[in-house]
C-alpha cells in the first residue's frame, strides 16, 4: 500500500487510491478493502480514487463494480477519470461524487457540459451536504455543421465564426 494515502484530521478520515487498468482490478480491491476496514463509525469516511465504475462510466469493457467494494463504509466516494460531472446516493446512504473535469478535451465532454455543467463540487462534511459551483470554461467548443463547396466558403464560415465569439 505504499502509493496508498490515509490521512485523518478531526474526524474527517480521507482514503486515497490511485488509478488501476482491469488487469489491477484485485490489487485495488485488496487496498481498498484494507482501508475499509480501518474506517471508524464515529468518523466522516471519505474514499477518493481516480478509477471507473462501470455503472457510472459509460466505456464498455470496465470490469470494476461499484458493488465490489465496502462502500458502505464511507459517507462518500469521490471519484475522478471519467471527465463527465455526476452524483448520487448509493443504497445506505454513501454519496457517490464524480466531479467531471473543469475543462472539455471532445464533443462527448462539451455535449455533456451543455447539460450538466463544468465546475466543482464542495462537500461540508457537518452538514453532510453537497454544493455545486459552475466555472466557464474558457476556450471555447464549436460543434456544428456547415456545407462547404469551395475554398473561399470555407474562409468565409470560419470567419463568421470568429466574429460571432
Amino acid at each position: 500500500h505504499t502509493d496508498e494515502t490515509a490521512y485523518t484530521f478531526r474526524n474527517i478520515h480521507i482514503d486515497g487510491i490511485t488509478y488501476r487498468n482491469n488487469s489491477s482490478i484485485d490489487e485495488f480491491l485488496e487496498t481498498q478493502k484494507y482501508f475499509a476496514d480501518k474506517c471508524k463509525e464515529d468518523d466522516y469516511n471519505i474514499l477518493v480514487v481516480h478509477q471507473s465504475f462501470k455503472e457510472f462510466c459509460g466505456f464498455t469493457g470496465e470490469k470494476l463494480s461499484i458493488e465490489d467494494i465496502d462502500y458502505e463504509k464511507y459517507n462518500a466516494i469521490i471519484c475522478g477519470h471519467i471527465h463527465s460531472r455526476f452524483n448520487t446516493v448509493l443504497s445506505g446512504g454513501t454519496k457517490f461524487i464524480q466531479p467531471g473535469s473543469i475543462e472539455r478535451m471532445n464533443t462527448t465532454e462539451a455535449l455533456d457540459e451543455e447539460k450538466n455543467g463544468k465546475g466543482f463540487y464542495l462537500l461540508d462534511t457537518e452538514k453532510d451536504s453537497l454544493e455545486f459551483f459552475k466555472v466557464e470554461c474558457p476556450r471555447k467548443f464549436f460543434l456544428g455543421d456547415i456545407e462547404i463547396k469551395t475554398k473561399e466558403e470555407l474562409i468565409q464560415a470560419v470567419l463568421r465564426t470568429l466574429v460571432n465569439l
